[in-house]
């Protein structure tokens, strides 16, 4: 009777041990380990727009079906947006459509036993207030003098340039034609205006949709000779750095060369003499850039203003099916991706010649070859420039007549996505963060 009662009284109590253990080991990660667990950590600004996004509305473009956010601090007063990609305005939007930021879990360990690494993502305690989390992205390092310019970031004098992952995580979307939106930006030269609703001909560009595709004609042209599709901005203007999220922020606009391409080719495989080739067409303003593409003999060329600067051959053929090809032009440099395998990076200096700033940085070529190209998409980088009211250099106590800012040795230079809302290492009082307020990682995030 006795042992019968004491393991009932231990059975009832079991569950309050369990609750007790677990409630200790929530404890221990939220205090140790993860933040973000126990009580949920959300964005609440929009400054690392579009990595992460802190309240927002969503909008659905009228015209060409385009899904964008707006910030729910930024929005206009009659609560309308302007598309990104078409430029229509659309809406208005009420607050139930009112999206919550994201939610983030932080890896309070990942700087334990390492220092944060360049473009990476950390979350901290902000300098000037020390009860709130801050997220930003790492651009320098202890030690080091950073300078920001022409958007770009500069660490003891030379450029920093991003790998391909480090591209993907800061891009911003500029156009794309896949989904509802019209290919009326992309144009072949034999077309003067409008993509026609239907085909002209059957060789040469042909618009479908949100496919191109180009049948070469049987008489074949000189090998020299270029069948190009452009990429024309909208109303011919450069790209600049405007976002989507930014709807109600007045500023100047920065003109962005720095660009990415993204698409998918279908290369249809025949013997040709001599064989054919798929180019792609970027230039910084300054100077033009032609990466050449030979399928039959698997060769990669780069040509920097008309002259071949690389060469490669390479393994295996990856032109027997469908490829996904990114190039881009960021941060004084030329990359190429296949299948997303970079297979070409070329680092360069800027070419000492007047800017020349274009609506068409961007175009794809054959010659000789029978293509398919579809899922278009042009990206830029981010934009680093001043703040209204505060501009860098003389935003910060830390930084020097020259525009330098010298880290201390065991600081950081902190900057937002969003570059032309976010508070940082530009406009702080004093602009090198401290390794003592570092927090920790969001996970997932890149």
């Amino acid at each position: 009777m006795n042992t019968t009662v004491r393991n009932t009284v231990l059975n009832s109590q079991r569950p309050i041990r369990v609750a007790i253990t677990l409630a200790i080991g929530l404890l221990v990660l939220r205090t140790w380990l993860m933040l973000g667990l126990v009580a949920p950590v959300h964005v609440a600004g929009d400054s690392m727009a579009g990595t992460l996004l802190g309240p927002h509305h969503v909008f659905t473009c009228q015209t060409c079906g385009h899904h964008f956010p707006v910030s729910a601090e930024r929005m206009r007063t009659d609560r309308m947006a302007v598309c990104p990609l078409c430029r229509q305005t659309t809406g208005p939007t009420d607050e139930t459509n009112l999206s919550s930021g994201q939610h983030l879990l932080i890896d309070r360990t990942a700087f334990q036993f390492r220092r944060p690494r360049r473009w990476e993502v950390v979350v901290f305690r902000c300098p000037e207030r020390a009860a709130d989390l801050c997220v930003k992205r790492v651009v320098g390092l202890p030690g080091e003098q950073v300078e920001i310019r022409d958007g770009d970031i500069y660490v003891d004098g030379q450029i920093c340039r991003k790998d391909l992952s480090r591209q993907r995580a800061v891009r911003q979307l500029v156009d794309k034609t896949s989904g509802d939106h019209r290919p009326v930006r992309w144009r072949p030269s034999s077309w003067t205006a409008q993509p026609p609703t239907t085909p002209r001909s059957a060789t040469g560009w042909r618009s479908d949709g949100d496919h191109f595709m180009f049948e070469p004609p049987t008489i074949h042209k000189p090998p020299s000779e270029t069948d190009w599709l452009t990429y024309y901005h909208n109303d011919g203007r450069p790209i600049r750095d405007d976002a989507a999220t930014n709807q109600n922020v007045t500023r100047r606009l920065n003109l962005v060369a720095d660009v990415m391409l993204s698409c998918r080719v279908q290369i249809e495989r025949r013997a040709t003499d001599p064989p054919g080739r798929l180019l792609l067409s970027a230039t910084d303003f300054r100077e033009p850039f032609e990466v050449h593409i030979t399928p039959a003999l698997r060769e990669i060329c780069l040509l920097r203003n008309g002259r071949i600067v690389w060469r490669t051959t390479l393994d295996g053929d990856p032109f027997r099916q469908p490829i996904q090809i990114e190039l881009s032009l960021f941060d004084r440099q030329l990359l190429m991706a296949i299948d997303g395998q970079t297979c070409l990076t070329y680092p360069y200096q800027a070419a000492d010649r007047p800017s020349r700033p274009t609506s068409r940085p961007l175009a794809i070529g054959v010659q000789n070859l029978a293509v398919s190209v579809d899922r278009l998409s042009v990206w830029r980088d981010v934009y680093y420039g001043p703040l209204a009211g505060s501009p860098f250099p003389s935003g910060g106590a830390g930084h020097g007549l020259s525009g330098e800012c010298q880290l201390g040795p065991n600081e950081f230079f902190v900057l937002g996505d969003n570059s032309p809302i976010s508070l940082d290492s530009r406009t702080w009082q004093m602009s090198g963060l401290a390794a003592k307020f570092l927090v920790g990682k969001p996970l997932g995030v890149q």
